[in-house]
């Protein structure tokens, strides 16, 4: 088993990095703004999200308070010792977690999916 106690990031880092900027792209927020309400750099920011730094509790903790969140956000999808969610990886799947809920109407919410599943399907 491998030991908690490496300083190396590990999946959970990338996976919280990843729920990082997935939320602050919703919120419609740049790197400078939230550096600055967590007062890190803005290279920092960068690292955080992409996993290559850790995040302290109490980091995390001012970053849920400036994307109006609770911090426990940030670790939903993780299983044990998952990977990250497959869907944050890409741009695009970035992209379609921001967008889709911005869709107006159940309709068209059901009918996009009902397009994906159709070509999850084809595979």
């Amino acid at each position: 088993m491998k030991s908690t106690l490496s300083r190396r990031p590990q999946e959970v880092d990338r996976h919280i990095g990843a729920a990082v900027r997935a939320r602050r792209q919703a919120c419609k927020m740049d790197y400078r703004t939230l550096a600055e309400q967590i007062g890190v750099s803005i290279e920092q920011v960068k690292k955080y999200e992409a996993g290559v730094n850790r995040i302290s509790s109490s980091v995390l903790y001012d970053i849920a308070r400036a994307l109006r969140t609770h911090p426990g956000k940030f670790f939903q999808g993780l299983e044990g010792e998952s990977a990250v969610n497959p869907l944050l990886k890409t741009e695009d799947g970035r992209w379609l977690a921001r967008t889709f809920p911005t869709i107006r109407t159940s309709a068209q919410r059901q009918a996009v999916l009902g397009l994906i599943k159709m070509l999850a399907d084809e595979q």
